[in-house]
């Protein structure tokens, strides 16, 4: 099948409309995996001991731990993380808060990455992770995190588009 065109103008309307067609179609999946390789990178930067203070901001090491704290910790060794130590800060005592983050679905197109359930003594680890970042922010993205992201979802596009245009 094809289709003629008599003005320039009429294919790029051609083209735009159905670009809009398959992006449309793909866009949730893009747009999970996105979400999920943001939620990955703030674990494994928070596991490293960094954080960031917002969105595009500069990766930093988390404030150090006090030392009655790691007191405690070194007291309470065997409800520690496997990936952290007594002297670490990185927000991973037992590892409950990170290992609840999670990537929900909201609506038909958008995610967002959040916390799940709650600890022994009824703590929403949604609200563990507010408290926590006061002192020490981590629920953020570098601007390489985004730019990384960026290209990695820009690849994905390209893909689809190559695949159901050809």
């Amino acid at each position: 099948m094809t289709k003629e065109f008599d003005n320039i103008g009429a294919a790029v309307s051609y083209l735009v409309s159905n670009l809009q067609r398959v992006i449309a179609s793909d866009f949730p999946e893009i747009a999970e995996e996105y979400a999920n390789e943001a939620l990955e990178a703030i674990r494994e930067r928070t596991i490293g001991g960094h954080g960031i203070a917002q969105d595009g901001g500069s990766v930093t090491p988390l404030l150090p731990l006090s030392l009655s704290y790691k007191l405690y910790r070194q007291k309470n060794f065997r409800q520690m993380a496997s990936w952290t130590s007594a002297g670490t800060s990185n927000l991973t005592f037992t590892g409950e808060m990170l290992d609840s983050m999670v990537v929900q679905k909201r609506g038909s197109k958008a995610y967002v990455l959040t916390f799940t359930g709650t600890r022994d003594g009824g703590l929403e680890n949604k609200k563990l992770a507010g408290y926590v970042s006061r002192k020490r922010p981590f629920f953020y993205l570098s601007q390489a995190d985004l730019n990384r992201l960026e290209n990695s979802a820009n690849k994905r596009l390209d893909a689809v588009v190559r695949r159901r245009l050809s």
